[in-house]
């Protein structure tokens, strides 16, 4: 029998089916995700439980679009319906919509009847993107339209926006142990996943959440993703964070962040005007210009709380080798004593990459003298041609980080002064030796396993000899 989730996404499907002439994927996507929010708002406002309102009219709600399906100018109040929503909701909705337009001829089919798009609203609304899951499903509807958009309908567009795997944002979520009231900020936050995951256990909705994003198709899902959870979506800001306008107006009037969080994209050749930094945001040196990984990293660590601050990044294993400027930013964070822990991750972890990762983690004011690393690869399970970790792994990896024991082959506390002595590498294979783990058998056992091969021996000698002499039977012939 046929999974309820699997339905759901071949409904999906269905409905992305609809705009498969004349829209791009990304089109199709962010026309799909404001009418599937517009329905959501229109369920979730009857419910008392959702924490952050939204404001809707009758002429902006999802039923008023499907009571006027044979009005001429169809189009047109689907986009007054958008605008009027950005109007009553400025703070959180201002320009969010603003690249729609459901008045566009491709929505209005080859008969100018809106074919298109009267198709495209009665199957949103018919659709099992909205069954009933009782009291929450609108969440629920949210929750799984992302989660499989962005599993299968988007994934050849996948950059580091849409691919934290689940488990990666749970384990972060877990190391970084958000209290209430805390403020959370991710440079680089995607659909929001990362921020909404380490708020995930705040039922009070007191945690603020910041973040950026250049992508704006990533930025307008972010705002709809916080939305629909209870939060605010103010503080998502749809800018690139490494311009050193945007670091001026935050180290000058912003909040210090108890908490960051980032899955950056990796190896980005970032912009050259953005190089000449005099405001303390690249202290601890210059990055190369062919890779901001470390112009992500130390906007973070800028941006935290001086006291009990931290940080993981979702990095390329390069970070932890490579020479050059980049050797010289380690040397110097080695020395600031703000690097807590280097956990590997394995390859075939991200979707559209094989790279293999490393999550590394960073506290201020830390009270240790040394640096936790733990091998992670071995826990991940092949799951259909990627690599996955399962839930032991998750609970395991966070155990183990909390824990800081030294386990042969697994983990290790090396101090700073020996990785100092490692030409300040961060690699875990360079301080966690691998051990060959040998199994150890009981004399009963050795003896079974003796007697079973000593068995099969007999059976293959006994083949061998009827073989052989089958085959001067027919010789003799």
């Amino acid at each position: 029998m046929i999974s309820e989730d699997k339905v759901f996404e071949l409904s999906l499907y269905d409905v992305f089916d609809i705009l498969r002439d004349g829209f791009s994927l990304q089109e199709a996507f962010q026309h799909i995700t404001a009418l599937v929010f517009l329905k959501w708002l229109e369920e979730s406002n009857e419910r008392p439980s959702i924490f952050h309102k939204i404001h809707v009219v009758p002429t902006a709600s999802y039923r008023y679009l499907l009571n006027n399906l044979d009005e001429k100018d169809l189009g047109f109040r689907v986009n007054l319906a958008f605008e009027l929503l950005e109007d009553l909701n400025e703070d959180e909705l201002r320009d969010v919509f603003l690249t729609l337009d459901f008045g566009n001829a491709r929505f209005s089919g080859r008969n100018n009847n809106w074919t298109v798009l009267k198709k495209l609203l009665l199957s949103i609304d018919e659709a099992n993107l909205h069954r009933s899951k009782g009291p929450g499903f609108a969440k629920y509807t949210l929750d799984q339209f992302f989660a499989c958009a962005s599993s299968s309908v988007l994934s050849p567009l996948q950059g580091p926006e849409f691919n934290t795997p689940h488990e990666i944002a749970r384990i972060v979520a877990n190391i970084v142990n958000v209290s209430h009231n805390e403020v959370i900020y991710d440079p680089a936050c995607g659909s929001g996943h990362l921020l909404l995951e380490c708020a995930k256990d705040d039922q009070r909705r007191s945690t603020t959440l910041y973040g950026n994003e250049k992508n704006r198709n990533a930025w307008m899902i972010a705002k709809i993703n916080l939305i629909s959870h209870g939060y605010s979506s103010t503080k998502i800001i749809n800018r690139d964070s490494l311009d050193p306008k945007y670091f001026a107006r935050l180290s000058k009037s912003g909040p210090r962040f108890n908490v960051a969080v980032a899955h950056p994209p990796w190896g980005l050749r970032w912009n050259e005007e953005f190089e000449s930094d005099d405001l303390g945001q690249y202290d601890f040196g210059t990055p190369p210009r062919s890779s901001a990984d470390f112009a992500f990293i130390q906007h973070m660590l800028a941006t935290l709380c001086k006291k009990n601050g931290r940080m993981v990044a979702v990095m390329s294993t390069g970070v932890l080798t490579r020479s050059g400027a980049e050797r010289k930013i380690r040397e110097r964070l080695i020395g600031a004593n703000l690097i807590d822990a280097v956990i590997a991750l394995p390859d075939k972890l991200f979707q559209n990459t094989a790279i293999a990762g490393a999550l590394l983690i960073f506290k201020t004011n830390r009270n240790e003298t040394d640096v936790f690393f733990y091998d992670a690869r071995r826990l991940a399970k092949p799951s259909k041609g990627k690599n996955i970790f399962p839930d032991s792994a998750v609970i395991e990896i966070s155990e183990a980080y909390r824990n800081r024991q030294i386990e042969p082959g697994v983990s290790n506390l090396v101090s700073l002064s020996e990785i100092r002595l490692r030409d300040y590498s961060l690699s875990v294979d360079a301080f966690v030796e691998s051990v060959n783990e040998l199994e150890v058998l009981s004399l009963a056992e050795v003896r079974l396993q003796r007697k079973t091969l000593e068995s099969e021996l007999r059976e293959i000698d006994h083949d061998l000899k009827n073989l052989l002499s089958s085959i001067d039977s027919d010789n003799l012939q």
